[in-house]
């Protein structure tokens, strides 16, 4: 926005907060708009127009109100969070889907699964009622779809960590190697 203001200009915000987080940014904003010759209003705070002295001084008090009321703001979260923390109150979404998803994760895993109907993943969508191929995936990784992490090859395998799967194939010869690693282990 600075870069396209000229002299003359005045930048019009619907509230003060709006265009600065801290007094310091906003006096050096306004620094910036006095050497440029640019005026500043707030539709809010009507009394804060810089063309005039009083403007300029009711600017400074409430941006001075306005960070204070900030730093109290962050002081009161970080003490209910405190309070909550000692309560033993547990932060964020729950764990894993609600029961609906559950439901739409096994029909579309049906869907998918199903051979004879031919269908798309589009058309899978559509009558799961999930709007996004991510979603989809995410429910069918839930039912346990895979896709081996060296020849990436899908297989189903509900046991298995979706980010180090391994299909029979490369599983076979991991055991393989293994096994070989403490038959040397136990000779030496």
């Amino acid at each position: 926005m600075l870069s396209k203001l000229r002299e003359g200009d005045t930048v019009v915000v619907w509230k003060m907060d709006r265009i600065a987080r801290s007094v310091s940014h906003m006096l050096r904003l306004m620094e910036t708009f006095e050497k440029e010759k640019i005026s500043f209003m707030s539709l809010k705070e009507k009394h804060i127009d810089t063309t005039s002295a009083m403007g300029k001084f009711i600017f400074l008090m409430f941006s001075g109100i306005a960070e204070l009321e900030l730093g109290l703001n962050k002081e009161r979260s970080e003490a209910g969070l405190q309070s909550a923390r000692r309560r033993n109150v547990i932060f964020g979404r729950k764990k894993g889907i609600s029961e609906e998803a559950m439901k739409k994760a096994i029909l579309a895993e049906s869907y998918y699964r199903n051979t004879d109907n031919r269908l798309d993943i589009k058309d899978i969508m559509r009558l799961v009622g999930i709007k996004s191929k991510a979603t989809l995936y995410k429910y069918l990784a839930i039912q346990g779809r895979r896709n081996c992490t060296v020849c990436k090859k899908m297989f189903w395998d509900k046991e298995q960590d979706p980010t180090k799967a391994l299909c029979d194939e490369h599983l076979n010869e991991k055991e393989s190697k293994k096994y070989l690693e403490e038959k040397k282990t136990i000779k030496l």
